[in-house]
């Protein structure tokens, strides 16, 4: 009896034990070869590498190996370039499904028409002719990336007629869209100095062009009290425009950091489509206006649904599988 009882206690012994056991977790197994897996279709590390190659090599060969020591908003801009490809391969994945599903199809003759042309143009150039042999740059990559590159320009033509169609947007841009700005500046290589002469500016004493002239540093515009006439957009560093247009007729901006110093901007004036066409334009000038604003708009349109498709679109990275 005390034998029957014994066994009786080890079995449930056995038993209890067990179920307060845990099972062993099980870690799910990372892939090694993909970058990143978008909506279940994989970038493969073989892709990236290449990419990130020919990346490298036209960086180097642009602006020198120097370039690579270089930092851009307090990073390496190694580590920039190499998480902005693995972005833009995403983004390309994701444009290319949105085009097909649109039912657009990229006909193989164009393919290879655009690969004919660039693989003359490598062959013509020895050392890039070399780069992509040694690297195993093949014929199905190339046509591939231009396969890929031609689904985003339909991307973007879809996006553009959007715009062109949109009559409502159109004829508000055509009445307040800033095509060109007339402005005065006083440009400074003294933070200190600027901050004064801003005071000295916003206190309304003294004239704009007459501060210009005494304390502007810049040669081209301090004589005429930094006159700079009228300047489309694109014309100006990004800083000085961004704040240029941004300004309204007789507002004085902050002070502005650009590469060249600190600048004191006084908007005189602007440019709209419609003020143009009051002022006289040709049929020419108003077809090319007509076409920069449409342009203007769906490059905005363009990043948008690109960020919208991003946001929606489930996405897994792999970074650790990049070797930096």
């Amino acid at each position: 009896m005390k034998r029957v009882l014994l066994v009786v206690l080890v079995i449930i012994m056995i038993f209890s034990f067990a179920g307060c056991t845990k099972p062993p977790v099980v870690e799910e197994k990372k892939p090694t070869d993909v970058v990143a897996i978008v909506n279940g279709e994989e970038i493969s590390l073989e892709e990236y590498n290449k990419n990130f190659k020919i990346l490298e090599y036209t960086y180097t060969m642009t602006y020198g190996d120097g370039i690579w020591t270089e930092e851009y908003n307090g990073r390496p801009l190694k580590e920039v370039i190499i998480e902005e490809l693995l972005n833009n391969l995403i983004k390309e994945k994701l444009i290319a499904n949105e085009v097909v599903k649109e039912g657009i199809v990229v006909e193989e003759e164009k393919i290879d028409s655009y690969f004919n042309d660039f693989i003359a143009s490598v062959e013509a150039d020895q050392d890039l002719n070399a780069f992509y042999n040694e690297n195993d740059i093949t014929e199905d990559f190339i046509k591939e990336q231009i396969k890929m590159q031609l689904l985003v320009d339909e991307f973007y033509k879809i996006v553009q007629d959007d715009v062109a169609q949109d009559d409502v947007v159109l004829e508000d841009m055509y009445d307040n869209f800033k095509l060109e700005v007339s402005a005065r500046h006083i440009l400074l290589s003294s933070k200190e100095v600027a901050e004064d002469t801003l005071s000295r500016v916003n206190s309304g004493e003294e004239d704009f062009a007459d501060i210009a002239k005494e304390l502007s540093e810049d040669p081209g515009s301090a004589a005429v009290g930094g006159d700079l006439g009228y300047f489309a957009r694109g014309v100006m560093v990004p800083e000085f425009e961004n704040a240029s247009f941004s300004l309204e007729k007789g507002e004085t901006s902050e002070l502005i950091e650009t590469d060249y110093g600190f600048h004191i901007i006084r908007v005189e004036d602007y440019r709209t489509f419609n003020s143009l066409i009051e002022d006289g334009i040709s049929v020419e000038e108003e077809e090319m206006f007509k076409n920069y604003i449409v342009s203007y708009l769906a490059n905005e349109a363009f990043d948008k649904r690109i960020s919208q498709l991003y946001d929606n679109a489930d996405i897994e990275k792999y970074m650790e599988n990049i070797q930096q």
